[in-house]
């Protein structure tokens, strides 16, 4: 008994939920849900909306001549890229970066710089536990010939980039 009280009811509110008309006179302009509309009428409700010289793709991002936003390397159109690769960088860097006499250990520096929109780079750091380290890796990153620079919508942008770096004294 209470089932079909309980389904009567469902049945009744569906039919007053979607049996009523949402269309409405446009003389009283109420607003009238575009799917209630006739391909026609939708059409035309558009065109009011809207004019037509805005129908087009979406443009991207807007960006100033002056853009100075430092962009991260997964958020880029074009990554940034050292001159000849990833294998000409790493031997830049096995090239360029002795290890502390002193040290008997493997030591792990986190260097992080900017590429600016000419390649070079800016705000140079290095993370490590070894200050001689440190500063040998700030060092050759100051030399560092300049990179190839990131992009975004076919113009050069300014990009953090991140590496970490492994020196050992037992080479």
């Amino acid at each position: 008994m209470n089932k079909a009280i309980l389904f009567m009811a469902l049945i009744l509110c569906t039919g007053i939920t979607f049996g009523q008309s949402k269309k409405s006179n446009t003389k009283t302009n109420q607003k009238v849900p575009l799917r209630d509309l006739t391909a026609e009428e939708r059409n035309a409700k558009i065109k009011e909306q809207i004019n037509e010289t805005d129908i087009g793709p979406a443009p991207g991002p807007k960006m100033d001549q002056d853009d100075e936003t430092i962009y991260n390397t997964a958020a880029v159109e074009v990554r940034p890229d050292f001159p000849g690769g990833m294998k000409m960088m790493h031997q830049y860097i096995a090239k360029n970066i002795k290890a502390d006499v002193e040290s008997t250990s493997i030591t792990r520096i986190v260097a992080s710089f900017v590429i600016e929109k000419d390649g070079s780079l800016s705000q140079i750091n290095a993370v490590s536990n070894s200050i001689f380290n440190k500063n040998e890796v700030i060092q050759a990153l100051k030399k560092m010939p300049k990179w190839l620079p990131a992009e975004m919508n076919g113009k050069k942008v300014r990009c953090s980039y991140s590496f970490p770096i492994m020196i050992s004294n037992n080479q």
